[in-house]
């Protein structure tokens, strides 16, 4: 599992007691504007990583 973790860190989540990830706070703004990004529930890994 701290592996994963390890992994999931570089990409911004954090795993500490009160982080918005265990806290479910999460930046809807910026979920938002992701999904509005991309082409669908069918995206390609490699769309997301575009930009």
């Amino acid at each position: 599992m701290k592996d994963l973790n390890s992994s999931l860190e570089r990409f911004g989540f954090c795993f500490h007691k009160s982080s918005v990830h265990t806290a479910r706070t999460m930046m809807l703004d910026d979920l938002y504007l992701l999904l509005n990004h991309v082409s669908g529930p069918n995206t390609s890994r490699e769309e997301y990583l575009k930009k």
